[in-house]
């Protein structure tokens, strides 16, 4: 297919304008009031504001010799650049959000940040969360947006746990009385020996419950908790240990499971 541009050529041949005829196809002939000119050919003349001495579109100049919005212009042959912080996306423009204030998903030179992303002139960006990037906004990013890890699907920190690192690593907080997941128990210290541990696992012979965690122990278990003065196993009375797992009258009881013998 022919391009418009040769077209006027041919056209100007057709005129006796042999001398117009012989400009390349790619530029264009223009006439004014006072004298003909050429665009492109890198010379600024007449109604030009700019002449990069190139017919492509999109690159600051555009095929009329005009400047390009969002674009500045200087020099013979013109040289473009876009204007970062205008609020219009240029060609050359990943973004550009109307600013020059870098961490808002946008740079200071109109690159997409990382972690973010940009859509629409001027430009608005958000975070991605679920990108393993602690990006703007974001308390943290473990690289999924699965719940109850301790990372919200929204990239908070969930309670009873802290998140550190990129992408972040979330581990529970054992003693703050939140039963996160990955804990068996919280009852709000770090103090062992009393049904949950230090590491917040329910300590053998006990049941704990709630939040923050309440831990009972199991009378009739065989195991000699914290509170129990002994414990045979079951939770009848009058072999020397109580229904309560304490030394009956008249007895003495050791070991575990408790064995118990009168005085």
């Amino acid at each position: 297919m022919i391009s418009h541009r040769a077209v006027l050529a041919l056209a100007l041949i057709g005129l006796g304008h042999p001398t117009w005829a012989a400009v390349s196809f790619q530029q264009v002939i223009f006439r004014t009031g006072f004298e003909d000119y050429v665009c492109p050919d890198g010379a600024i003349q007449d109604t030009e504001t700019c002449d990069d001495g190139g017919a492509v579109a999109g690159d600051g100049c555009s095929d009329q010799c005009q400047i390009e919005f969002g674009n500045y212009c200087a020099g013979a042959p013109s040289t473009c650049v876009a204007v970062c912080s205008d609020g219009f996306r240029a060609s050359s423009e990943a973004c550009d959000d109307g600013n020059t204030v870098g961490g808002d998903g946008c740079s200071t030179s109109c690159a997409v940040e990382s972690g973010f992303t940009c859509i629409g002139t001027p430009s608005v960006c958000q975070t991605i969360c679920g990108d393993g990037l602690v990006a703007a906004g974001e308390a943290c990013d473990d690289g999924n947006t699965v719940g109850g890890d301790g990372c919200s699907t929204s990239c908070a920190v969930e309670s009873g746990f802290t998140c550190i690192g990129t992408p972040s690593v979330c581990q529970t907080i054992c003693g703050d009385g939140l039963v996160a997941a990955g804990e068996a128990c919280d009852d709000g210290n770090t103090a062992g020996g009393d049904g949950c541990s230090a590491s917040c696992a329910v300590e053998s012979g006990f049941t704990c419950i709630g939040t923050p965690s309440v831990c009972q122990t199991i009378c009739g278990d065989g195991l000699v908790a914290a509170g129990e003065a002994c414990d045979d196993g079951n939770t009848v009375g009058g072999d020397g240990c109580s229904a309560s797992c304490a030394v009956e009258s008249g007895y003495s009881c050791s070991g575990q499971p408790s064995v118990c013998i009168p005085d």
